[in-house]
């Protein structure tokens, strides 16, 4: 669950704050300039600079806007401010100048606003109240309460960062890199499991362990995939005991930041504070090219490599380590259409040469690419013996879809193969150019590949 403040009923509210830059539309004295008199920006170039959520001792919650617009300046009328809630506005108004600051406080009772902002909360700023729920004119969330306030640095442009003091109502004060260091958990907390397939009871989810002898605070902590902007939360007051394990459900809509996990894809754990993933070190991470049948674990637990485990322990110790069924011997690619036949697309056949069923399901398919992976979706039958299945490998609605080239490879990998780039395939045929129909082996399973007389999708080559 989310940490969040009291709060008092919200009421819409008119806050015209007379401040540097800003023209109160309530009668204040004009602060601005003659040449900003009219005020020909736009709402646009308006953005949330810095956030103050836990009540400083003079001026409470407050929300506090730049205009990044060089030359002009912009009317706030009937713009609003909300946190998360959208029951909570303050209705705005005034003028702010050019590289101008406009500061909103949001819980004092009257016309300036009428509810605090959370330690799990957001601040949204809106063209007009009838926007309110759309897409923001800017926006900012953050997990728990700054030490100081959140504000942008450089101003106006650049990423929130915990400020070195409050700044209200001027320029922001920061002298840190932009990214902690991940010392605060380096070697203490591992990521320690992984779902990325999704279980019928938790989804996807990341578990992760102390390995020390003493409890870690892990509130406001960041997991995410391999996209820097999915970007999910640890909730406050998260504590992993000595020697533990938490599990977090990553898709999980109720929670800041929720992402689903791929078959090509990361678990990366980082430091509260963090705010610019692609330039952070991580604290600990973990990728993988398909999914795992079970979960990948590390075994020994928080100390060893990852693995297939042998059953998910959503946050729990892992127990043995499990080898998939191998396909090697008994699975072949047996046809491959690369130029897009008008039923089925780009497809990749394959055929059971052995004399038992054989279980395909999350075996991968992959090109000459180790990013372009197709797994075999796991609701997949069993391939009994001479039986022959083909898989559309280009269809958009699939995920991890991609197209042959006409110089190209077919690969096939077994379960639970970690890294496809250092794994050798199942089995494996490249070509130097498109067939005119399809490439195929003769006889069927066993020999050679050459160009087939049609393709023949799922049945005996041609």
């Amino acid at each position: 669950m989310k940490g969040i403040s009291m709060r008092r009923a919200s009421r819409s509210g008119v806050a015209a704050l007379a401040v540097a830059g800003l023209v109160s539309s309530l009668g204040a004295v004009a602060l601005l300039a003659a040449p900003s008199a009219n005020a020909v920006g736009t709402i646009n170039d308006v953005v949330i600079n810095e956030v103050e959520s836990n009540g400083d001792a003079t001026n409470g919650d407050w929300i506090e806007l730049y205009n990044n617009n060089p030359t002009d300046s912009v009317s706030l009328n009937g713009a609003v401010l909300t946190d998360n809630d959208n029951s909570h506005v303050v209705t705005i108004s005034g003028t702010i100048a050019p590289h101008g600051y406009a500061t909103f406080q949001t819980d004092a009772s009257g016309p300036q606003g009428d509810f605090g902002l959370g330690g799990a909360d957001a601040a949204r700023l809106y063209a007009s109240a009838a926007a309110v729920g759309g897409t923001p004119v800017s926006s900012y969330t953050w997990a728990t309460h700054a030490s100081t306030t959140y504000g942008r640095f450089p101003n106006g442009t650049g990423p929130f960062v915990t400020t070195t003091a409050s700044t209200h109502n001027g320029p922001n004060s920061y002298a840190g890199s932009v990214n902690p260091s991940p010392a605060a958990l380096l070697n203490k907390i591992k990521i320690n499991e992984v779902e990325s397939s999704g279980d019928a009871v938790n989804g996807n989810w990341i578990e992760l362990t102390n390995v020390t002898g003493a409890a870690i605070d892990v509130s406001g902590a960041i997991l995410s995939d391999n996209n820097n902007g999915h970007i999910f939360t640890i909730p406050a007051s998260t504590t992993i005991p000595a020697g533990g394990y938490k599990a977090f459900v990553v898709q999980d809509a109720a929670e800041v930041g929720a992402f689903g996990l791929g078959d090509v894809d990361s678990a990366r754990l980082f430091v509260a504070g963090t705010v610019d993933l692609a330039t952070a070190t991580p604290v600990d991470s973990f990728s993988w090219n398909t999914h795992s049948p079970k979960t990948y674990g590390r075994v020994p637990n928080g100390s060893g490599a990852f693995t297939n485990t042998a059953a998910a322990t959503f946050g729990t110790a892992n127990g043995s380590a499990a080898t998939p069924p191998s396909l090697a011997g008994n699975v072949v690619i047996n046809e491959v259409e690369s130029n897009n036949d008008s039923t089925n697309g780009d497809w990749v056949e394959l055929y059971n040469k052995s004399g038992v069923s054989q279980v395909i399901a999350g075996a991968a398919i992959s090109d000459a690419d180790n990013t372009h992976v197709f797994g075999i979706p796991a609701t997949t039958p069993a391939l009994a013996p001479g039986a022959y299945r083909a898989f559309r490998v280009d269809d958009p609605a699939v995920d991890g879809s991609f197209g042959l080239g006409n110089v190209e490879s077919a690969r096939l990998f077994n379960a639970g193969t970690i890294n496809i780039a250092t794994a050798t395939p199942v089995d494996s045929y490249s070509w130097t150019s498109h067939a005119t129909t399809t490439y195929g082996r003769i006889p069927n399973g066993t020999g050679a590949f050459t160009t087939t007389s049609a393709g023949t999708f799922g049945s005996a080559n041609n």
